[in-house]
């Protein structure tokens, strides 16, 4: 529920309550009547075909989402069984780990509100406002959003995390341990839910006069000037969306120039190499050397070659099979943490394609207020929300494509 969460806070902050049960349905399905000040026309012609889109993928989203919604919560499970395994743990799989239980439970919470609220459309307005079912639109917004919360910053330590390990590899061995690892995972779960207590504060269930319940402003969320409101606003667009977007696109460009940076000077390396191996096998044929011992052709081509015979035993998701021997060339014995290197860079790629564009339209809907989030934040959330699910759903696939150690440990787990 992830844009509904911010469908429906955005919302608030132009107008006084819930009047339906997801809390992002208070504007009217016409944009050109949502709001007193819709005078802007290019604005009201952009809603007009976003909501005749809407209107389209409505029927489809909650059947897709709740696709998307088993496909996830089985595929994080797996997640988590595989990298917990013995071979495979390491500081970088203990933050994938963090990571595949908060999306798991992002797509358990979003199972029943999907339901109640996308396929089970048939109800009447007894059945959708109940106090129970109120409630749980509540506790499912503000759950949802601490544990995607969590996911997205989890994500962002990771893209620190790797870049360390790639841009300074002989320090980070002493920064990016097991234990910090872990004690930074732990400080996340307890840091974000303390985060949102504004956001707590600012919302309550209350009766809707008609018999039914809703979401609506807390007291103390409207006095003062409602700079609870405001606060609100902030922990929500900068916090959850526009600083770790921005932090997430630094570190991934950061990321990508370091791999390059370390492929150039791996090549220079393999390179010098080569030409020492093929220079003194070339002088060891005519000379001796300072001790009267005479090299016989080819001895230090073969010294230099004897690293093919390293067996490596890996303990994170390098692409590589546990206990097989690995063909490693001089400079080349990196390559394991490159392709840990491109799988992350793809996870934080898959995040920014998902993630960027609802903080986008986050942050222009709190520069340009409420003409603009009727006319493309609301209708867009079907499609926002889709995006995120998406975004949580789909590490295992990327794991099974880049990791051959994954696809190892798994198949030899389920026998396959």
């Amino acid at each position: 529920m992830f844009s509904i969460m911010e469908d429906s806070m955005e919302e608030m902050f132009n107008h006084s309550s819930y009047d339906n049960f997801n809390g992002s349905t208070l504007a009217s399905d016409n944009p050109s009547s949502s709001s007193p000040s819709s005078s802007n026309a290019l604005l009201v012609s952009i809603g007009q075909k976003l909501y005749s889109f809407r209107d389209q993928y409505s029927p489809i989203h909650g059947y897709l989402s709740l696709c998307i919604c088993f496909f996830g919560t089985v595929t994080n499970i797996l997640n988590i069984i595989v990298l917990t395994r013995k071979e495979l743990l390491s500081a970088t799989n203990n933050i994938l780990t963090g990571l595949a239980v908060a999306d798991m439970l992002v797509m358990m919470d979003y199972i029943p509100f999907a339901i109640h609220n996308n396929i089970q459309v048939h109800q009447g307005d007894g059945e959708m406002f109940t106090y129970g079912w109120t409630v749980f639109t509540l506790f499912h917004a503000h759950f949802t959003l601490v544990v995607h919360s969590i996911s997205t910053w989890l994500t962002v330590l990771l893209a620190v995390w790797r870049y360390l390990s790639v841009r300074f590899p002989t320090q980070s061995r002493g920064w990016c341990t097991m234990s910090n690892a872990r004690w930074l995972i732990v400080a996340t779960y307890i840091c974000i839910p303390i985060f949102f207590i504004p956001t707590y504060l600012t919302f309550v269930v209350k009766d809707n006069g008609a018999g039914g319940y809703k979401v609506d402003w807390s007291d103390i969320s409207i006095n003062h000037n409602e700079t609870l409101k405001r606060i609100n606003f902030w922990v929500f667009s900068v916090g959850t969306k526009l600083v770790p977007c921005i932090l997430l696109t630094y570190l991934s460009w950061a990321l990508i120039h370091a791999v390059l940076e370390a492929d150039k000077r791996k090549r220079r390396l393999k390179e010098n190499c080569y030409t020492l191996a093929s220079s003194s096998a070339t002088k060891s044929e005519y000379s001796e050397d300072s001790l009267g011992s005479l090299h016989q052709p080819g001895q230090v081509y073969l010294e230099v070659n004897s690293f093919r015979k390293v067996r490596h035993h890996s303990t994170s998701i390098n692409g590589s099979t546990p206990g097989a021997p690995v063909n490693l060339t001089p400079a080349s014995g990196t390559t394991q943490s490159d392709r840990t290197t491109r799988m992350l860079l793809g996870i934080l790629l898959l995040f920014l394609a998902t993630e960027f564009p609802t903080g986008f339209i986050a942050l222009l809907t709190g520069i340009l207020g409420d003409d603009f989030f009727h006319n493309v934040y609301y209708p867009l959330g079907d499609i926002l929300d889709t995006l995120a699910l998406i975004n949580s759903a789909v590490n295992f696939v990327l794991y099974c494509t880049m990791s051959e150690q994954f696809r190892y440990t798994f198949a030899k787990l389920f026998f396959l």
